[in-house]
């Protein structure tokens, strides 16, 4: 092969190395900026549909809906004739979710969550609690109120220090059935996630409302062990202090409900 074809050669390879190289950055910053162009067409469809009807035709979209890498929802501005922001919106494709900026919920859960503790009984407390709520994507947006998807985020400690390990996991199903029942029909639980600490460890659940009133025995294998934390690994171990004598329970570190 002589000089001048190697040159050639050299140079069309170089040439396209450079093209794809240019193509893959531009893909990226796309997909970055857009999403997958299903994913684009998709929630651009959704949003339209929601502002149409929740807003009317005097709103404007300021662009095309853009990508939230981090929360993996697509976002959107709704502006007025004057370019001033009336909403904010996002979308996940996923759960067929929304959120609006407008959308305020009013909730007492602090309170609720104190009375459902008080009645737990002296071992069990409620420190840790909070609801996210969206937008159910599903509905039909001209009828109010809207329908909204709740999860529920809920901490759980037992000072009870003669559970054995299967009696925690009972324990563990009876309190979000009955917080699940107490808190009632105003919340809309489709997911929840639930972390239990007694002295056998710490216990996982994201069990939805509907599934903590099924029978414990359909439910038992959404309960799984995880690894405490340093608050939990601390917990733990002043329980099996109190279980062997060295510590009095009303020395327990526990937080309160604020």
């Amino acid at each position: 092969m002589n000089r001048k074809r190697i040159l050639s050669y050299l140079k069309f390879a170089t040439i396209a190395l450079t093209v794809i190289l240019v193509l893959n950055y531009t893909i990226g910053i796309l997909f970055l900026n857009f999403g997958t162009p299903i994913g684009l067409l998709i929630s651009k469809y959704k949003l339209d549909k929601y502002s149409n009807a929740v807003y009317g035709d005097h709103v404007f979209p300021d662009g095309l809906p853009r990508y939230d890498l981090k929360n993996s929802d697509y976002t959107y501005k709704l502006v007025s004739a004057n370019n001033e922001i009336v909403s904010e919106l996002s979308y996940k494709i996923p759960k067929d979710m929304f959120s609006d900026s407008n959308f305020k919920v009013k909730f007492d859960l602090t309170s609720e969550i104190k009375a459902i503790d008080n009645e737990l009984g002296e071992d069990v407390y409620l420190p840790d609690s909070m609801i996210a709520y969206g937008i159910d994507g599903s509905q039909d947006f001209s009828q109010q109120p809207l329908k909204r998807i709740d999860k529920l985020y809920l901490g759980i400690k037992n000072t009870n220090v003669n559970l054995t390990p299967q009696q925690s996991k009972e324990e563990f199903y009876k309190i979000v059935s009955f917080t699940y029942k107490k808190l009632g029909d105003k919340y809309n639980f489709t997911s929840s996630q639930i972390i239990y600490t007694d002295i056998n460890g710490v216990l996982e659940t994201y069990m939805s409302a509907k599934e903590g009133m099924m029978p414990y025995k359909k439910i038992n294998s959404k309960i799984r062990a995880i690894s405490p934390g340093e608050m939990e690994k601390k917990l733990i171990k002043q329980l099996e202090a109190v279980r062997n004598w060295s510590l009095t329970k009303d020395m327990l570190e526990i937080p309160t409900i604020q």
